[in-house]
């Protein structure tokens, strides 16, 4: 059986959309990422008026760039096939979450600076409370501040790729709610 937290640490696969954030950006020369920003950019500024909305965030290149830095250890550019189950996300509250740490100028849109300078703190390696963010933004479902059992089985999907069997699944949800309330807030997720 995978455990959860084993899938969570493993060494990043191949990503079409984001090199591997492992690879600090350090490893990154400013022209390499300018490239890849620069491109990134043209896809989602589908208006073409120089900055990119909440509405342009809301986008498959937008979330591509999400799971490779919440998930590193997973592949996911060959995402389908019989046995694939998509996650539901609030893909809302995260993109309030980025437009908070990115838009320096509050004007509720992205401009290229900001993009590029959010893209190159994403692609370094993040600490446990930047994931933490990211995942409750994204799977916290309800916005109550907490996982529940229903919200921590879409994430175990995420990371996966297809449903867990419930065996995989009560097992993980046993190591995280150990003390039986069928939530558990960010601390206890990430203790």
């Amino acid at each position: 059986a995978v455990r959860f937290a084993e899938l969570a640490a493993s060494p990043r696969g191949p990503s079409l959309e984001m090199p591997d954030r492992v690879a600090l950006a350090a490893e990154i020369s400013p022209h390499e990422h300018h490239e890849w920003s620069h491109k990134m950019w043209r896809r989602m500024d589908r208006d073409g008026n120089e900055s990119i909305s909440r509405r342009e965030l809301d986008c498959e290149e937008f979330r591509s760039i999400l799971r490779s830095v919440i998930s590193p250890g997973v592949n996911h550019g060959s995402m389908g096939g019989a046995n694939y189950e998509r996650s539901e996300m609030n893909m809302n509250s995260m993109i309030h979450l980025c437009l908070r740490k990115a838009d320096l100028n509050r004007d509720t849109a992205l401009s290229f600076e900001e993009f590029q300078a959010f893209t190159l703190a994403l692609r370094q390696e993040q600490g446990s409370v930047d994931i933490a963010n990211l995942v409750f933004a994204l799977f916290d479902l309800d916005n109550d501040g907490r996982i529940d059992e229903g919200e921590f089985r879409e994430i175990f999907r995420f990371f996966l790729g297809h449903n867990p069997s419930e065996a995989e699944f009560q097992a993980e949800w046993g190591h995280l709610d150990v003390a039986g309330r069928t939530r558990v807030n960010r601390h206890e997720y990430f203790r």
